[in-house]
């Protein structure tokens, strides 16, 4: 069975064979979205979004034969939005390792005082 099968049987309502299009897509857009986030977790939250609204949209899609260009294209943009959702937030180890010194609270507020 060819992904425009697959695709074409969810439209008609069998969703039991979504899990089967998971499987099958998986792997390769936890790699894309890896590749645009640069962080495993946000990487897999996105993947996890994506074939949310790909689910809740697949009856959109008029031509079964674009399903990979209409995902992945939905797939980047849910990427580019946590990268920018995230592009501020910066994790306490890579501030470890890039040599930040972290002092307590209380000795901050001596340092900027005294």
């Amino acid at each position: 069975m060819d992904i425009t099968d697959i695709i074409k049987k969810i439209q008609k309502g069998d969703f039991e064979v979504f899990d089967h299009l998971m499987k099958f897509q998986g792997p390769k857009a936890l790699k894309t979205a890896y590749l645009i986030t640069g962080e495993k977790h946000i990487a897999e939250e996105c993947v996890q979004e994506a074939f949310l609204q790909c689910y809740q949209k697949i009856y959109q899609l008029k031509n079964p034969q674009v399903f990979e260009s209409w995902f992945y294209r939905i797939l980047t943009r849910i990427c580019w939005g946590a990268i920018s959702k995230n592009k501020n937030n910066v994790s306490l180890e890579a501030l470890k390792e890039a040599g930040q010194d972290f002092h307590s609270e209380k000795d901050n507020t001596e340092e900027i005082e005294g």
